[in-house]
């Protein structure tokens, strides 16, 4: 393994595992018509899968040691572009070409994979579909059912936007450093865009839901700003938001719109 100095605040742990990262590069289905955007490359184990099977590759690394690494690897190609960022501050209107909706892969770190998701929504017309290496136990959130354990803000907003779908575990075995950790592969599929007003309100509603675990819906609400108790209808409001489905969210977020009550963020 090369000589690098580990960064902590970055979440660092490379895979090596060149099994998983060609069938992490195979869940995409690429062609050379496609625009792939790598978030965090590391040492470009997975870029260079990306490389071979789209059409243009963008790279986003922090890391000063990995970004001088990568541009001596994949420097040369036209195809590929290198750009040194926290993928939090960069700009992802300026990555995407033209008139074309780019693809997203990586393997996140765990530290700020939440973070990373709830960004992307932002841009979620420009994407098709995202493939991420994740902690196991996020990935369980993601796809968490109604009533199970694991339901969260994180599941229910990532189900109103995507078909999510976890592919396979990852062992921790499989990295260097070797985290403390399992880990998995997720498929996201956009299914609704969020650059709509509903989708603000609905995203803002299932936050202020889940205020605490353990109070009811309606309590929740209240302790958010939110008077629920004007809706005129058969909604249940003593339930716990982990009981809701995403139907039942969108139900109750355009009850809010009717009775003019908009959520706070």
């Amino acid at each position: 393994m090369m000589s690098v100095y580990w960064k902590k605040r970055y979440g660092q742990h490379l895979l090596h595992d060149r099994n998983i990262l060609s069938k992490i590069a195979g869940s995409l289905d690429l062609n050379k018509d496609d625009s792939v955007i790598e978030i965090g490359c590391g040492s470009g184990a997975l870029t260079e899968y990306l490389i071979s099977g789209a059409g243009r590759v963008t790279a986003v690394e922090v890391d000063d040691q990995f970004f001088d690494i990568i541009e001596e690897k994949f420097g040369k190609n036209r195809e590929f572009r290198l750009i040194k960022d926290d993928i939090l501050k960069t700009d992802l209107k300026q990555l995407i070409l033209p008139g074309r909706k780019s693809i997203i892969a990586g393997n996140l770190p765990y530290n700020i994979t939440s973070q990373i998701i709830f960004y992307l929504l932002d841009h979620l017309q420009n994407i098709s579909r995202m493939v991420f290496l994740v902690q196991k136990e996020i990935a369980e959130r993601i796809t968490a059912p109604v009533r199970n354990k694991n339901r969260s803000i994180l599941s229910v907003i990532c189900q109103y936007h995507f078909e999510p779908k976890i592919l396979f575990p990852v062992s921790r075995n499989c990295f260097y450093p070797a985290p403390n950790v399992d880990s998995a592969v997720i498929f996201l599929s956009v299914k609704q865009e969020s650059n709509n007003e509903f989708a603000k309100r609905f995203r803002s509603v299932v936050k202020s839901s889940f205020g605490k675990r353990r109070k009811t819906l309606r309590n929740n609400l209240k302790s958010a700003g939110i008077e629920p108790d004007n809706i005129q209808s058969e909604f249940n409001m003593s339930r716990r938001p982990e009981e809701l489905s995403v139907l039942d969210f969108e139900e109750l977020t355009s009850l809010l719109d009717v009775n003019h009550k908009k959520p706070v963020d």
